[in-house]
């Protein structure tokens, strides 16, 4: 997850503190790749914001996810996307 993923994150960090939106959907299709750091400020935006719903992911991301632990934590019970891929 690089500069510009981490910069949508701030976005999304500075929309939810000026909006009384019910639910924040978060669409992750296009992020092929998220290193800890990035996962990290996933977790806490989840954290801060408890509507966060991660609704979508790569299957490269669904795998990280999967690999990391925090595929429960992040993907809400009706993400789209992909399968992780094989090994």
């Amino acid at each position: 997850m690089g500069d510009s993923a981490l910069s949508t994150l701030e976005r999304v960090r500075r929309f939810a503190a000026t909006t009384d939106v019910a639910t924040i959907d978060l669409d992750l299709t296009d992020v092929t790749f998220m290193d800890s750091v990035g996962l990290r400020e996933l977790l806490i935006l989840k954290g801060s914001l408890p509507t966060l719903r991660v609704v979508a992911v790569s299957s490269r991301l669904r795998r990280t996810f999967a690999l990391t632990g925090t595929t429960e934590l992040l993907l809400s019970q009706d993400a789209e996307g992909p399968p992780p891929p094989e090994r």
